[in-house]
């Protein structure tokens, strides 16, 4: 349950650093925006130090050179062209040694050689300090660059160079062979004899035991003990074979079960019609005389296996033995097949005993073959071992033999390929891309210098727009106001136009009701009714005097009668009371006259409240005894007073002195719905509007908006807000201010059907 309320906690903390994420963007870009041409400026500046460092700034070329390093390998370690060389650790090292001082003299020296006298040969440390030698990835091409401000000497270097790196390759591998050479052919010489005491020492022990060397590591006895050791294998499962079904006939005869399935494949040793007669199934003549054709053919045929085996196995063979009983029971066999001993009726038990006496038989000749074969296989074994141990010193010499012959051969391959007088090389370079003059300098890089002037420039003029706006103490547009103070902006108030300038400013409304600057309170007026809670009875007021909070009141409350509300303006400002001086009522009972009063009557109240020129306007001014006006304001008078006038009028607007200067604003704003807050476009600061803000609302002063006074038409603040735009240009077509000025009533009519207009249009 914890965890579901701590979710939409979470996310909304998200959005609110979303959001202030994005007022932080949105305020960089109004900097930008107002401060467009510094921050061109700025591009300009950081371009211009660009271009003075691209042009005094030596040109450097830089030409290229790919050479192709071919390991051809080495044969004897086993690494040729065909051998995987995954790592390529000899590359490093043909770098290291292009960028040596020997190959560098030497490409140093064919230069002079070569070149002109008149031309500027670089040095050996200008050399090491212009080259630059890189591998290719995953290739065998090494790319040899040369940098200098000389673009003729490019390609003689460069040529220089890779002539000197070959030339010196292919000497230093020349050397090497004839080295290797003379190694590889002391080595030989000393296998040739190793290799002859080694056949010397073999015939003088076959001599001595009497035992024929074998290529192949075999000897007859080894693979007649394997083939016993199979025979014998064979023989044994015969054995348990017959076992079983001896096992299972004495079992079918103890239950008493028929036997004949047991007698079946015994067929062709009794004869089928000798088990067809047991059975009762061949009693007549011709079956019989067909049965004693066919035991004669058997006993031929058997007689004469019989003779052949007799000549290759010995008489007591187990092979001759079984063949010899086979012969005996076919014999018997024809003897029963005679008409004279033919019994058509043989007993049960006699096929019974003839069964169990031809699986015993079986049993015993496979006795007989297992054992002659065990007795075999012992004897081979025994050669086997006895051939193994005579045999093991030639096995050791043998092997010896072939792995000295292996390196011999090897040796001679090798000796072979080494070809001085062909010029063989363990390493092949080949150049694949020769140097060339280049068209073009690769510093300084136009391209690059752009790039980096660009970063330079935003990010400097990014930074001077931003110093220089909070250098500026002054707002620079709603937003700004907003994101500040925290507190949104009502309405904004032009400053006097040239053609105004005669007319008294804290009754624009009322002298000019078709300008720019009428149409700004009406405005005000309007933001103000149709808010959330429209406020009845507030007070104006700025952080400094001459914010313009009293003409700002004197004006609205102009509109607000203009629109039909009965409004009161009462000056509660006790110290300077402007609103008194405005309507000019200096001398008559006002504000402080009724907070001296001990009872509060309608007639005493009503007595302190004037009418003005404008129809609907009424105002109380601050009256004649105005000392203590701290003390004053705060007695319960003033909620009286405030309570009677809320019944009789539409709208109260109540002046109050800055809040910088005196706290009267705070006594008066507990008695009131809120506090409209001044600021002046072109003189208020950031730093002194924050501290009044701060000061009302620790005084629970609830502060109803932001009213932005002063503002120019070319300021930096109308950058962001244009009045011109709004209302200037509808206002041109209608009639001339100067024409309705002199009437009151037209200009209050006129009012009225404008506000109207505003209304339906918001």
């Amino acid at each position: 349950m914890d965890q579901d309320l701590s979710a939409p906690t979470h996310t909304l903390h998200q959005v609110s650093e979303i959001n202030r994420s994005l007022d932080g963007s949105n305020a960089l870009l109004d900097i930008l925006r107002r401060r467009k041409a510094l921050m061109a400026l700025s591009l300009l500046l950081i371009y211009a130090l660009g271009f003075l460092y691209y042009e005094n700034q030596p040109r450097v070329y830089e030409g290229k050179a790919s050479v192709l390093v071919h390991r051809t390998g080495d044969t004897l370690a086993g690494k040729g062209v065909d051998a995987p060389n995954n790592d390529q650790n000899y590359l490093p090292t043909h770098i290291q040694l292009i960028l040596s001082s020997g190959v560098l003299t030497i490409a140093l020296n064919e230069l002079k050689a070569n070149c002109p006298a008149d031309r500027v040969l670089p040095s050996l440390d200008q050399l090491v300090k212009g080259l630059k030698v890189t591998v290719q990835k995953d290739t065998e091409i090494l790319e040899i660059r040369y940098q200098t401000q000389d673009r003729a000497i490019i390609v003689p270097v460069l040529q220089a160079v890779v002539v000197s790196y070959q030339d010196f390759v292919n000497e230093t591998h020349r050397s090497t062979s004839k080295e290797i050479l003379q190694i590889l052919a002391q080595q030989r010489e000393a296998l040739e004899s190793e290799l002859r005491a080694k056949e010397l020492e073999l015939s003088a022990l076959q001599e001595k035991e009497g035992v024929p060397a074998s290529d192949d590591g075999k000897n007859e006895s080894a693979a007649s003990l394997t083939n016993l050791s199979q025979a014998l294998t064979q023989a044994r499962v015969r054995r348990l074979e017959v076992e079983g079904r001896l096992q299972a006939l004495q079992e079918a005869i103890n239950r008493d079960d028929m036997v004949e399935s047991y007698l079946l494949p015994s067929l062709d040793r009794i004869g089928r019609d000798v088990v067809l007669r047991k059975l009762g199934l061949a009693d007549t003549k011709e079956a019989l005389q067909m049965q004693e054709q066919t035991i004669n053919r058997d006993l031929s045929r058997d007689q004469i296996d019989f003779d052949r085996l007799k000549t290759i196995y010995g008489p007591n063979h187990p092979i001759l033995r079984a063949q010899e009983e086979r012969l005996r029971a076919a014999e018997t066999s024809l003897q029963r097949t005679k008409p004279t001993t033919i019994n058509t009726a043989q007993s049960q038990s006699e096929l019974q005993a003839l069964a169990v006496r031809l699986q015993e038989q079986d049993l015993k000749d496979a006795r007989k073959v297992e054992t002659y074969l065990m007795e075999q296989y012992t004897k081979a074994r025994q050669m086997a071992v006895e051939f193994a141990s005579r045999r093991a010193p030639f096995v050791v010499l043998e092997a010896e033999m072939a792995r000295l012959r292996n390196y011999y051969d090897t040796l001679i391959n090798r000796i072979r390929d080494i070809n001085v007088s062909d010029d063989y090389v363990a390493i092949s370079t080949r150049v694949i891309e020769p140097p060339q003059k280049p068209a073009a300098p690769v510093s300084p890089n136009p391209q690059r210098i752009a790039f980096v002037c660009s970063i330079l420039g935003l990010l400097f003029g990014v930074g001077v727009c931003s110093l220089f706006d909070w250098w500026s103490p002054s707002y620079r547009g709603p937003n700004e106001i907003t994101r500040h103070l925290g507190l949104p902006v009502v309405g904004h108030i032009p400053q006097l136009s040239k053609e105004l300038r005669d007319h008294p400013f804290e009754a624009i409304t009322f002298h000019a009701s078709m300008s720019v600057e009428a149409e700004a309170f009406r405005a005000l007026r309007t933001a103000l009714t149709l808010c959330d809670e429209p406020p009845q009875k507030f007070t104006i007021t700025s952080a400094l005097p001459s914010d313009g909070k009293t003409s700002i009141l004197t004006n609205l409350a102009i509109s607000f009668a203009q629109s039909g509300l009965r409004t009161l303006v009462i000056d509660g400002d006790l110290r300077r009371p402007a609103v008194t001086r405005i309507f000019d009522r200096q001398n008559a009972t006002g504000l402080s006259n009724l907070l001296r009063q001990a009872v509060l009557t309608d007639d005493l109240l009503s007595s302190a409240i004037y009418p003005t020129p404008v129809d609907g306007l009424f105002v109380m001014p601050a009256g004649t005894n105005r000392s203590d006006p701290s003390e004053r304001l705060a007695s319960d008078k003033l909620e009286q007073i405030l309570c009677w006038a809320e019944s009789r009028y539409d709208r109260i607007l109540c002046d109050a002195p800055p809040i910088l200067a005196v706290s009267d604003v705070a006594i008066l704003s507990r008695v009131l719905d809120g506090v409209l807050f001044v600021v002046r476009a072109d003189k208020s600061d950031r730093q002194t509007a924050s501290r009044a803000c701060d000061m009302l609302n620790h005084m629970n002063c609830r502060i109803l908006g932001v009213i932005v006074n002063a503002v120019k038409p070319n300021g930096a603040y109308h950058s962001k807000y244009g009045f011109q735009g709004h209302y200037s240009s509808y206002y041109r077509t209608t009639t001339p201010v100067d024409d309705r000025q002199g009437s009151p009533e037209a200009t209050s009519d006129d009012s009225h059907a404008t506000v109207a207009m505003t209304e339906r249009a918001a």
